[in-house]
């Protein structure tokens, strides 16, 4: 992780550059998952809350933590989003702030990032409502929701369009 103070201007800054690169829904689920603002079992204090995204692991619970290195986000990341695979140990700096807790992140990858983020933001949501056990099902929601993030949108679209160019730290 990164110094809190650098943390905090990185994303700062990162808010502010948001704004012309991703619709404000895109940039209001970045804020409440960099706020912890998402509204999960463990953020509530409760007990036994499962992921909501039927990943399978006998440790995944219903936090922004497991989430952000959950194997269904992670292969959403690839598959959805057009995001290579990072060591385990950036997934959440990665997820939380879109990885400017450690570095600086070109445009088209802060894209995919957010959009990442706001996809699992809004399957997780729709799925505490209306659970789902279809792992097929969530994969469908998970790729409409990411859809979702970039319509109407050019400028972001376009960039979830481009292809990787290198490994994603």
């Amino acid at each position: 992780m990164g110094l809190p103070r650098r943390t905090a201007d990185r994303c700062a800054r990162l808010l502010n550059d948001l704004k012309g690169l991703v619709p404000p829904r895109v940039s209001a689920a970045v804020w409440k998952t960099i706020w912890n603002g998402w509204t999960t079992g463990r953020r509530f204090q409760r007990v036994g809350h499962q992921c909501l995204l039927c990943c399978a692991s006998q440790f995944g619970e219903d936090s922004i933590e497991h989430y952000a290195r959950c194997a269904v986000t992670i292969q959403a990341g690839k598959d959805f989003v057009g995001l290579l695979d990072c060591h385990p140990s950036y997934r959440l700096g990665n997820f939380v702030t879109l990885g400017l807790n450690s570095n600086r992140v070109n445009d088209t990858i802060l894209v995919k990032r957010a959009v990442l983020v706001y996809a699992i933001y809004r399957t997780t949501n729709s799925l505490r409502h209306c659970p789902a056990n279809n792992a097929n099902v969530i994969k469908d929601m998970i790729h409409q929701f990411a859809r979702e993030a970039v319509f109407g949108h050019a400028a972001a679209a376009k960039r979830l369009e481009e292809w990787p160019q290198g490994p994603d730290v």
